[in-house]
């Protein structure tokens, strides 16, 4: 089934997912795009130096993480 027919997609569209850290954002954009055959593009986190503390401790490091990107 074509989705993006039936939904009458413009093959222009862009979407966009927003969300708090391990909702399933990453998830829910590739089951997307794979079911409308859309590109993806994804945030580029590497260079967070408080990812590896966040993952840690989450309570203390999630206000400053989030401010870091």
């Amino acid at each position: 089934m074509n989705l993006r027919a039936k939904y009458n997609i413009p093959e222009n569209a862009i979407i966009t997912i927003a969300g708090t850290v391990g909702v399933g954002k990453s998830t829910m954009t590739k089951t997307l795009a794979k079911a409308l055959g859309f590109q993806t593009s994804f945030e580029n986190v590497d260079h967070n130096p408080y990812l590896d503390k966040f993952y840690a401790d989450f309570e203390r490091w999630s206000f400053i993480f989030k401010f870091t990107f």
